[in-house]
């Protein structure tokens, strides 16, 4: 099966990692939006021969392959229709993925912050840290929101170089590795008024492919009919492949989508 190559900026000892396309297996097994879902759907993708497993990626790498497999699944425009908090009224929000990832690049200023070793840091005031994995989210998943940060940062800091207020670090790490998670101004249409909306690569790709999972289903339903293959046949299909059969047998049959 055809493997893409995607840099990876922040995980030491690796500089990228081979990716299949999605296929059926990998859209249908999205349950939910967090750390766990994202790991699993990409394991499911990292092809078999290589080491690296997700769960060892650094949070901030993950967040820019699920933006890949955003982009190479749906295409770079992302829009979402939310609620205005004044009117209520429903409204638009769109912009460019692309934008979006040239717009959160990583920010090193020598002067207050040095790269000791690979994968290490250390700050102005003799704080060293490593950037988290996604194995270290999971390790403290289910802890309240202060201790799991606490957790966290204990994780990812060389032991005995950090105590009391963590914000530092927690700002190095930002300006090292940021994430995809933006607030950003939305404008209401309807009343005029600005508001910040919350934007997170993560959950925002999960939603999309599990809103996308009834669409899934008649696929497989199609191609079925259509073929006689079998369902697990048609699952390990690539989503293009399989959504290029569909549109054949649509076409065929003067049908159009159930879903859209």
């Amino acid at each position: 099966m055809l493997m893409y190559p995607f840099e990876l900026q922040f995980t030491p000892g690796h500089r990228q990692v081979l990716l299949v396309e999605l296929c059926g297996q990998d859209e249908l097994k999205v349950v939910g939006y967090g750390t766990a879902d994202a790991i699993h759907l990409l394991n499911g993708m990292i092809g078999r021969e290589q080491s690296l497993q997700a769960g060892a990626i650094a949070t901030a790498d993950r967040d820019r392959l699920l933006a890949a497999v955003y982009r190479q699944t749906y295409g770079a425009r992302i829009e979402s229709t939310i609620h205005c908090r004044y009117c209520n009224a429903l409204f638009d929000v769109v912009f460019s993925l692309d934008d979006l990832l040239l717009h959160t690049q990583p920010e090193t200023d020598k002067s207050t912050l040095i790269q000791t070793a690979e994968g290490w840091y250390q700050t102005a005031e003799g704080h060293s840290f490593r950037l988290p994995t996604g194995d270290d989210e999971l390790a403290v998943s289910g802890l309240p929101v202060d201790e799991a940060v606490q957790m966290l940062l204990a994780r990812c800091t060389a032991t005995g170089t950090i105590s009391g207020n963590t914000t530092g670090v927690q700002h190095a790490m930002e300006k090292v590795a940021p994430l995809l998670q933006k607030e950003m101004l939305a404008h209401c249409p309807e009343c005029s008024k600005e508001q910040q909306v919350s934007f997170d690569m993560q959950s925002f790709l999960l939603a999309r492919l599990k809103h996308d999972q009834r669409m899934v289903t008649l696929e497989v339903h199609q191609l079925a009919m259509a073929y006689h293959w079998s369902h697990q046949e048609i699952l390990r299909l690539p989503r293009s492949l399989r959504r290029t059969y569909a549109a054949f047998i649509e076409a065929a049959t003067d049908t159009q989508p159930v879903f859209k």
